[in-house]
């Protein structure tokens, strides 16, 4: 029980009781309406009801029985604030003393020790290609030396107001500033008493001098053996940036750490992709299930990443270019989609030698994010799975070859047809692609000479061809704004 409220839980249900009784009681009013003497009155009228005869806890029985009858020798006791006064408990916070403490399970002080200057000509982004390798390199200075005394010396007085007191203690260069050519050092000094019990702490520590930047971690003591092991396992383990991790309590000394932690952090970009398998390793029999997850996530968060970096490009880029001719032949080849009775289309092919602008042509012909380019060299069959229907306006296949295109005749036709791609003896991996509409173009060094080619093999191949294509050769003035 509380000091405050010795008999919260009897309060609690004699409170209940008078709330479920009928409103003619009392007039209707509430509890917290009554007077002291009332409020005396209910109790004794609460010890004559069915409710508290028939109740089965016998230990929470004897509770509200002494209850009863410190009411009826002493009266009923004053708790919370009066009828009418609504600010009372704030006025009484305002007036009373409050403590410079906090309380907590577990407590997290970050300390920034104070370096000297010129740290960026030694370790900055000049001379380490990343932050990790210049925290490799900064753990052996003698600037790291004498700062890890000084929390050494921090914690020690410390321990010696709290001797049960137990440390999880990382040092760390921010990579966040690190990438800004700073190189600053920063301390995550995890604190808390053995057996989880509740730590009080002054609310302003100094650390040379300072005040320490010190934050609540696990409030409650119930069940927070595993919230603990979890803010110990992000100082424990070696994140990004980090020079070292010591203390008294540490991952795998201490406890042993939960394999869907190292996922969050890692998924969070905590730490590494190498550094996370070590992690699985250790802690799970089921390594490699875990490993093959954040390889994935790790996987699609990069792929998610290069691509804004790319549209980001692509942004740049256009709103440098300078307008472009539009052949004859192009506006042919849309005039097409303008009938709504067409079942299947011609493409549209950009014939010429490197360097001309046929691929830049055909970006800039549609809205950032609606071409779907295609590499198509070397390859049998395109990656129709990358094609987003709700997306993609066009598809320019760069680099084909009529003989591909011969292959993928649905397809490039932009028939009305559900086409089943990937297929093959089983069907295991095959997928489905509705083309209809979508505006397919070819960019191609050599057409009309494979084309030529074609038709001393194969003559239906190379009429099917001519009679499904809209040909355009490029040479330096096709897309010159001047020559139109």
């Amino acid at each position: 029980m509380g000091k405050s409220r010795p008999f919260q839980y009897a309060q609690n249900r004699v409170t209940s009781w008078w709330k479920a009784q009928p409103p003619r009681w009392a007039n209707g009013r509430a509890w917290r309406a009554l007077s002291a003497e009332e409020r005396k009155e209910a109790v004794a009228t609460y010890s004559k009801s069915k409710v508290y005869r028939e109740m089965k806890d016998l230990e929470r029985k004897a509770e509200i029985s002494k209850f009863i009858h410190v009411v009826a020798t002493q009266g009923y006791p004053k708790a919370g604030r009066e009828v009418g006064s609504q600010n009372a408990t704030n006025e009484a916070k305002a007036t009373s003393p409050q403590e410079n403490t906090i309380l907590a399970v577990t407590c997290m002080a970050t300390l920034y020790p104070k370096m000297p200057e010129g740290l960026e000509q030694i370790y900055g982004t000049t001379k380490f290609a990343s932050v990790d390798l210049a925290a490799a390199a900064f753990k052996m200075s003698p600037e790291y030396a004498s700062a890890r005394e000084e929390v050494d010396q921090f914690c020690n007085e410390l321990k010696k107001k709290y001797p049960d007191m137990q440390f999880t203690i990382a040092a760390e260069l921010c990579p966040e500033t690190y990438k800004a050519g700073v190189v600053r050092l920063h301390y995550h000094v995890l604190l808390k008493r053995q057996k989880n019990l509740i730590l009080k702490l002054p609310s302003e520590l100094k650390f040379q001098g300072t005040t320490v930047h010190l934050t609540r971690g696990v409030i409650d003591r119930r069940n927070c053996a595993k919230k603990v092991n979890e803010v110990a396992y992000y100082c424990s383990v070696n994140k990004i940036g980090s020079v070292e991790t010591f203390g008294s309590y540490v991952a795998w000394a201490n406890f042993v750490p939960n394999p869907n932690w190292v996922t969050s952090l890692a998924a969070g970009e905590k730490i590494t992709l190498d550094t996370a398998r070590k992690e699985y390793i250790k802690c799970t029999d089921r390594a490699e299930h875990y490993v093959r997850n954040i390889e994935w996530i790790m996987r699609e968060k990069r792929e998610a990443r290069e691509e804004a970096e790319r549209l980001a490009v692509a942004i740049h880029i256009r709103s440098r270019l300078k307008p472009m001719r539009v052949p004859p032949t192009y506006l042919r080849f849309l005039e097409q989609f303008k009938a709504d009775d067409k079942y299947r289309f011609k493409f549209y092919v950009l014939d010429g030698p490197s360097g001309l602008g046929k691929t830049e042509f055909v970006r800039l012909q549609y809205p950032i994010g609606a071409l779907l380019e295609l590499n198509c060299q070397n390859t049998t069959s395109p990656n129709w799975r990358l094609f987003n229907r709700e997306q993609h306006q066009a598809i320019l296949l760069d680099e084909a070859t009529p003989e591909l295109c011969l292959a993928f005749k649905k397809e490039v036709q932009a028939d009305n047809t559900i086409v089943q791609e990937g297929t093959s003896g089983t069907n295991v991996y095959s997928y489905k692609c509705w083309f209809y509409r979508v505006h397919f173009i070819v960019c191609c060094n050599r057409w009309n000479a494979n084309l030529w080619w074609l038709w001393s093999q194969n003559w239906d191949d190379w009429d099917w061809l001519n009679k499904n294509t809209i040909v355009e050769e490029v040479d330096d003035r096709t897309f010159d704004i001047n020559n139109a």
